[in-house]
């Protein structure tokens, strides 16, 4: 601020102005925007696995989930044959059941494109799984036979009203 020439001060001296910067709190809030990234991918992995949701969803459950477990546990073998941070099977199986549940969250980080890919993979995986067990919970909430007398009692107040 006292120099006569600040962009030469500027130009001289790049690390005295670097160091004059807050960076811890930009570093804090770049912590928070993982969030609000692992939001978005879950939103835009939602969007493009719903016609796969609204085809499983007319299966068996116990057989997409075998499916789907199948396909997992094929996934985990060139995960576990590829990844050097994974010291066992049993470790590669619950990291990637965890990449399941939890989308793209892992116990170890993928060092590999591969690695990289199969627990995108693994996510997609997990949202459609979430999909198909909240839509198959609501249409059993629906379908339930305290809704619909909860329905009929609600269609006929509303019929003793308007008449």
């Amino acid at each position: 601020m006292k120099s006569e020439n600040r962009l030469a001060f500027v130009k001289a001296n790049p690390f005295i102005v670097i160091a004059a910067i807050p960076l811890d709190a930009i570093f804090q809030l770049a912590r928070f925007a993982r969030l609000f990234h692992l939001l978005r991918l879950k939103t835009i992995i939602k969007y493009y696995t719903m016609p796969w949701v609204h085809a499983l969803k007319n299966r068996k459950l116990y057989v997409v989930f075998a499916g789907v477990l199948l396909c997992v546990f094929i996934m985990i073998i060139p995960l576990y044959l590829i990844e050097s941070a994974l010291n066992s099977y049993g470790e590669a199986v619950a990291s990637s059941l965890i990449a399941v549940i939890v989308f793209y969250s892992s116990s170890f980080d993928p060092t590999t494109v591969l690695g990289h890919v199969i627990n995108v993979m693994l996510t997609v995986i997990g949202v459609i799984l979430h999909g198909i067990v909240i839509r198959t919970a609501f249409d059993l909430i629906v379908r339930s036979s305290w809704v619909l007398k909860m329905r009929r009692k609600i269609k006929r107040e509303g019929e003793k009203a308007s008449s």
